[in-house]
């Protein structure tokens, strides 16, 4: 499916932004929700990027450990000089150290709701897939307009090439990010037996209906202000004494 020219040029004002970003930060909130269960609380997540091209990088998430909850237990990686990598999670407390990006921002895809995968990308950190909008979406169109925290925003459309998902873009009139929406449609009559799924669990869960999961996320960006070497650093508390 081809891109509508208009889609095209705004998503290469995207990545034109985000690529050309000196420095950048920001915060933010996500929420995912089921459609099989509506009337159920939505798991809640929270996040910060700190980012300067001639310096680090740190990136933050936590989620709720229910739903509904507050979120907890912070996600973090971070890096001195854009190279070597390093991560610390609070669920094990383990910190490793001297990872490539792609392994840094790659752990943590299902647990931050593939959070890990937008915004290091964006900026072009090596090893993330620097073409986010080239390699993930297919047949982007414009579908609207509407006012995001008080900005203006241009409402991007469009389907990732290898599920087919309906990912959703409000991009400002600088081209930043203000708000991204995924809509995963979950086939459960797809499943097959494996080594972790018994013929029998297969067939139940082969049962069930489709539904669907809409994860999205609201973002406050920063371009090119002030993002200071300990903006970007990190230490990891020390790890609890367990009896």
């Amino acid at each position: 499916m081809k891109d509508a020219p208009d889609a095209g040029a705004l998503a290469d004002k995207v990545i034109a932004r985000y690529s050309s970003a000196k420095s950048y930060r920001d915060r933010g909130t996500g929420s995912v929700k089921v459609s099989s269960a509506p009337t159920a609380a939505a798991r809640l997540l929270e996040f910060h990027t700190a980012f300067r091209r001639d310096g680090g990088m740190l990136w933050s998430f936590s989620s709720s450990p229910v739903p509904g909850k507050a979120p907890e237990k912070p996600c973090v990686v971070w890096s001195e000089d854009l190279k070597s990598w390093n991560s610390w999670w609070a669920l094990d407390g383990a910190t490793k150290s001297g990872q490539d990006a792609g392994l840094a921002f790659g752990a943590p895809v299902g647990v931050s709701s593939s959070l890990s995968t937008i915004t290091p990308a964006l900026l072009g950190i090596n090893g993330t897939g620097k073409d986010y909008f080239g390699f993930r979406f297919s047949g982007m169109r414009i579908v609207g307009t509407e006012v995001i925290g008080g900005v203006a925003c241009e409402i991007l459309e469009g389907r990732t090439v290898q599920f087919g998902d309906v990912n959703t873009l409000w991009i400002d009139g600088t081209g930043a990010i203000r708000r991204y929406r995924s809509c995963t449609v979950i086939d459960p009559s797809t499943i097959e037996p494996s080594k972790q799924l018994s013929a029998e669990e297969a067939a139940r869960m082969r049962a069930r209906p489709k539904f669907e999961t809409v994860t999205e996320f609201i973002f406050e960006p920063v371009f090119d202000g002030e993002v200071s070497d300990k903006d970007t650093e990190f230490t990891p508390p020390a790890a609890e004494k367990r009896p």
